[in-house]
């Protein structure tokens, strides 16, 4: 397992290989930041903030105030949580934090390139060879684009370490191999949750083709591989069970049938020279982004494979020489050839699906590309092997077998080098990301709060406007203008000052959480349970960028209800006082009730009472499968108010067990039946809920030339829900209240308690 003295000199070209590509990981880790949007700083914040700020395996930095469990959060457990313990109790500080982050990816791809280098040692490759092979594999490893964001997964030597452990011990029956492989599968696991699902489905697929392959010891061979991450996966939710009290995650996640590898991730790659020039010829289609399910093998182990199929076809049918199949190698390979089906969710197309019934477990691991990674590298080492096997048999001299090795690693190299220029390109903006993200030589945000009078100890949170909300897989809310960008300014800003964010951008977040935390912008007539749950009664510092221009009267009305502390590091700054926020709300509900006018004669009600499910109070409409354009209304122009804003909303009976939700399309006609404007609205942006169902909503402004109106339900792939209740068209000057029932009355079409009624 550990370093052997007579490789010294190819762990020394291993190590300045690796060292040159993440140079910055290794020399430059206080100064650097990857990346400073998306994914990639959010899981960077993450494992920052809960280094510096958190304690144990609570994570609290977003999702505020209810935090969520470490391994929902990306920022890799097995370093962030000990990293919190040390913090608190050493006072260590941010350089030992970075250096833990980025030592050890870099760490983990020498390990991933020396493990291959061992496998390819146990089949007596040249050792040049193995070197070069090693290294090749390493950095076209589809793992290798994780590092620029998804930095949980980008850990590259669990699966050379697998295999290398694997092999020994089918060899050699040791138990010290069990030892490693326990190791190895507990510390994947706690680095983050997919290693678990692959490297039990690797043990599994393994167990399955081993079983009917090898003759020799092969029931205890299978009990010893497969019961270790059988365990380790039981432990992980055993301590699920026991530390995370949530019981409302999305159960099936967005993607679990989408995200999947296809041929043409296996022989074409964005980065490649070679493939582009191929692709500019037109005999490979064009790829320009990166898959989830990428798993670009390389010119050199494609041709190699193909070759190699050919030749032991050849060896077969001419000279009748059948090499036995009946050894690891082959197990390998069918395994990993099993895993890539999956991966390519061949299971899905025949009809299989029935696992993730049996298995429930595995739609957590939504990507199913990713388990194709097995596959890459069984499939490039094998070839490897098999190559030098068949260049040492000496069908042609040594020299020109030599030289054509040389060759075929030449054009490898031409062919991964554009994943090294990837990484360097990228490496040239780190140390500005880190003076972006620490705000070097800027006004501290501290001197800002202090010149307004008020202190970073006056607020509990920090909160975006318009309400950032990305996780829970049936709400997305984002910016108009800027999308997530805004959250990305609250993780700099919220790790500066030490304060966590009420927004959000995580995995698997509860339902009933974020249902209650979109409420924050919603307005006036929403119950703002969240607001009343709060631990303190300190203020919330509430952050608008200054390109989000585009604010709902929803949101305008909550910032009107703060005190304005003005302009400062590209966004609007506000504290809002929770108590006198509640306290304002109920004098605005008050004054609506007042002032409602149920004769308003631009007004428009559909509850559906002619449908057949159940609805709010009565019927309500039922879903059905959408194939095309429905419509629900057909609306006069007479009905409605041009002269001011409108809102549109519905209520929703939303699938508890699924992603999924309606889209809906405001269209306007003239009188010669021609649509001049449509206003899409997608239920996925509701900010309001009631005992089980959402509410959808969008503002409008009727056009000139309108004659009538038709609200459609538009067919989409993600189109579902059981039942739609209380179409409503008001505008947005006029108040309407009526009765629900003993508990709930209806004002402006939310839903609210009594206890609002005075």
């Amino acid at each position: 397992m550990f370093l052997k003295k007579t490789n010294s000199s190819y762990i020394a070209i291993l190590l300045l290989v690796i060292g040159y590509v993440f140079f910055d990981y290794i020399f430059h880790f206080n100064s650097s930041v990857i990346t400073l949007g998306g994914d990639g700083l959010k899981n960077y914040y993450c494992f920052l903030n809960h280094a510096m700020h958190g304690y144990g395996f609570h994570y609290t930095g977003m999702h505020y105030p209810f935090g969520d469990h470490v391994i929902y959060t990306d920022n890799e457990p097995l370093f962030s949580v000990p990293l919190s313990y040390l913090v608190h109790h050493f006072h260590l500080g941010i350089g030992f934090v970075n250096f833990i982050f980025f030592e050890s990816i870099a760490l983990s791809y020498f390990l991933a390139s020396y493990y291959c280098f061992l496998f390819l040692n146990e089949y007596k490759v040249p050792k040049w060879l193995s070197t070069i092979a090693a290294l090749l594999i390493v950095l076209l490893s589809p793992q290798l684009l994780r590092t620029q964001a998804h930095y949980g997964l980008s850990f590259a030597h669990f699966i050379p370490m697998w295999l290398y452990f694997i092999l020994n011990y089918c060899k050699t029956s040791k138990k010290k191999y069990l030892l490693y492989l326990l190791l190895l599968n507990f510390t994947a696991s706690f680095l983050h949750l997919y290693f678990a699902g692959l490297l039990l489905l690797m043990s599994l697929s393994f167990a399955l083709v081993y079983y009917f392959l090898i003759k020799e010891n092969k029931i205890r061979t299978l009990l010893a591989i497969n019961t270790i991450p059988v365990l380790v996966l039981g432990f992980v939710k055993g301590f699920l069970y026991f530390t995370d009290p949530i019981l409302d995650r999305p159960t099936n996640p967005g993607g679990h049938l989408e995200y999947k590898t296809n041929f043409i991730d296996l022989i074409a790659d964005p980065f490649s020279t070679i493939i582009d020039f191929f692709q500019n010829k037109g005999l490979i289609a064009h790829i320009n982004d990166v898959t989830e399910g990428l798993c670009y093998l390389g010119i050199i182990p494609i041709v190699s494979l193909v070759f190699l199929a050919f030749y032991y076809s050849f060896q077969m049918l001419i000279h009748k020489k059948f090499a036995s199949f009946r050894n690891i190698e082959t197990a390998f390979f069918l395994s990993a050839l099993l895993l890539l089906l999956f991966a390519m969710g061949l299971h899905l197309s025949i009809g299989i699906d029935r696992l993730f019934h049996y298995a429930p477990f595995l739609k957590q691991f939504r990507s199913l590309g990713r388990f194709s990674w097995y596959f890459y590298y069984v499939a490039t080492l094998l070839a490897v092997v098999g190559i030098s096997k068949i260049a040492q048999n000496q069908w042609v001299s040594k020299k020109v077998s030599t030289i054509l090795l040389l060759l075929g690693c030449i054009v490898w190299l031409v062919d991964a080098n554009g994943r090294i220029l990837y990484m360097k390109q990228n490496a040239a903006t780190y140390n500005s990301n880190y003076n972006y993200f620490h705000r070097l030589g800027e006004p501290s945000w501290e001197s800002f709060l202090n010149a307004k009078g008020y202190s970073k100890k006056d607020f509990q949170c920090i909160a975006a406007v318009p309400f950032i909300h990305v996780g829970s897989d049936k709400i997305w809310r984002e910016g108009v203008v800027t999308n997530t960008w805004m959250l990305s300014k609250n993780a700099i800003i919220g790790y500066e000052l030490g304060l966590p964010m009420m927004n959000a951008l995580l995995a698997r977040a509860s339902w009933s959480q974020s249902f209650e935390q979109v409420k924050f912008d919603a307005g006036y007539f929403v119950d703002h349970t969240l607001l009343k749950k709060l631990p303190n009664t300190k203020s919330i510092l509430v952050l608008r960028l200054k390109e989000e221009n585009i604010i709902t009267p929803d949101q305008q009305g909550l910032l009107n209800a703060c005190d304005s502390l003005g302009f400062f590091d590209e966004v609007y700054v506000y504290s809002l006082s929770v108590a006198t926020y509640l306290q304002q709300q109920q004098k605005v509900i008050d004054s609506c009730i007042r002032n409602s006018n149920a004769q308003n004669p631009f007004y428009y009600l559909n509850e559906f009472d002619q449908a057949s499910a159940k609805g709010i109070h009565g019927k309500a409409f039922a879903w059905q499968d959408y194939t095309k354009d429905t419509v629900l209304a057909r609306i006069s122009v007479k009905q409605l108010d041009t002269t001011v804003l409108n809102e549109f909303s519905i209520w929703i009976d939303y699938t508890k067990d699924n992603l999924k939700y309606p889209y809906y399309a405001i269209c306007f006609y003239n009188s010669n039946d021609e649509q001049i404007q449509q206003v899409d609205v997608n239920a996925k942006t509701a900010d309001d809920s009631w005992n089980g169902w959402y509410r959808a909503k969008a503002f409008f402004s009727v056009p000139s030339s309108t004659t009538y109106v038709l609200i459609k339900i538009m067919p989409s792939d993600c189109n579902n829900f059981i039942a739609m209740d209380r179409l409503e068209i008001r505008p947005i000057k006029y108040n309407r209240v009526d009765s629900l029932n003993a508990t709930y009355f209806i004002l402006n079409n939310h839903i609210l308690s009594n206890d609002y009624r005075r």
